[in-house]
């Protein structure tokens, strides 16, 4: 009993941590958002350019969006998870595969890139990495205890869940409505990457798309979509009905800010007519299922 204590004790304490780096690295790509922000002269510096062009900015303010929505989404995975070491550990390995995926597109446009910048990120791309990993380490003696410990409150709700399964209709699965909203951004979001990586959702603007560093700053924010939308994916796997109200604050959050992009601001006059009713509409639209799921 004094070892299956101190096992639970040494888990709480590194969840703790774990939960503390977790949120760094969420308040980490935030800081990224921000310094990718119209109102920053320098974003350009991470290409190792002072400016940016015209183009080039026009671009840079749909990854700082893309960004956003990554950071917005994890925050309110982190924020749903808080109380859930089995939730937490997993939701650590998905950041450090985000990290990978960060590292791959750097290292392909390493020569766009400013060394001292890059540098700083890798230095802390490695350290959140190490510590999750440090962090969510088992010793097998800790693993069986942690195992005998699940089992028994597994046990203690086997009547509850027995009683549910009796109940429910011929033994089907109900979802509730946050859970399909939340399943409707997915397919959404999965549409778009394939037409921004495979159609013509990248052939709308009307401006100059040959830049090199356009190029690059596109393919980033693609990057960050396809980071989004594994996100949703995530959170439809491995996270409660109840816990998917905050994934759809999350994201009727960043329609709001995606249809003042395109509809109030300057940045939907560099995209054909046609393309920015199609994404208001959608914006608005997936902005209502948001609504309606987190009631």
């Amino acid at each position: 009993q004094t070892t299956s204590a101190t096992a639970v004790a040494a888990s709480t304490d590194t969840t703790g941590t774990l939960r503390v780096v977790i949120n760094l690295f969420v308040a980490h790509m935030l800081v990224n958002t921000l310094l990718l922000s119209p109102w920053n002269e320098l974003r350009c510096a991470y290409w190792n350019k002072p400016l940016c062009s015209t183009d080039e900015s026009w671009i840079c303010n749909w990854f700082c969006y893309s960004h956003l929505h990554v950071s917005v989404l994890l925050a309110a995975l982190a924020y749903s998870a808080q109380a859930s070491r089995e939730q937490l550990e997993k939701l650590g390995y998905l950041i450090c595969s985000i990290i990978l995926c960060h590292l791959g597109t750097g290292i392909a446009m390493l020569d766009m890139l400013d060394r001292t910048m890059a540098s700083l990120q890798c230095l802390v791309y490695a350290g959140v990495v190490s510590s999750i990993l440090y962090l969510t380490y088992q010793d097998p003696e800790d693993m069986r205890t942690r195992e005998l410990t699940d089992h028994v409150a597994k046990l203690n709700l086997s009547d509850a869940s027995l009683s549910l399964s009796n109940s429910s209709s011929f033994g089907r699965k109900k979802y509730s409505l946050s859970t399909m909203a939340v399943g409707m951004h997915l397919i959404s979001s999965i549409i778009r990457v394939m037409d921004m990586t495979f159609g013509d959702g990248r052939n709308g603007y009307k401006g100059d798309m040959s830049s090199p560093i356009y190029q690059a700053i596109s393919n980033f924010a693609v990057m960050d979509m396809l980071i989004a939308s594994t996100l949703l994916l995530f959170a439809l796997l491995f996270f409660r009905g109840d816990q998917h109200k905050m994934v759809l604050y999350a994201q009727g959050f960043v329609l709001m800010v995606s249809l003042y992009m395109l509809l109030i601001s300057s940045q939907g006059d560099g995209i054909q007519a046609d393309m920015v009713v199609a994404g208001s509409v959608g914006s608005f639209v997936f902005w209502l299922v948001s609504l309606v799921g987190a009631i």
